[in-house]
């Protein structure tokens, strides 16, 4: 699947989901869904790390030491 594709369906999705929860809130509630201000997910920033030089000395000893418990 293309970006663009994946993209218009993402937002595709998004419509069939608005819809459905404001037909739940209409004609299942019985409330209308006014407008809704609300914050949309997002995904959390993942900072990749490379373990400096000490960090990887240390490792065998930490695993072996771990693995004696």
């Amino acid at each position: 699947m293309h970006a663009k594709e994946a993209i218009q369906r993402t937002r595709e999705v998004i419509r069939r989901q608005h819809k459905a929860l404001a037909f739940f809130y209409k004609d299942v509630l019985g409330t209308p869904l006014h407008d809704v201000d609300a914050l949309r997910a997002t995904r959390p920033v993942h900072l990749r790390h490379a373990p400096t030089l000490p960090e990887t000395r240390a490792f065998p000893q930490a695993v072996s030491h771990d693995s004696r418990q």
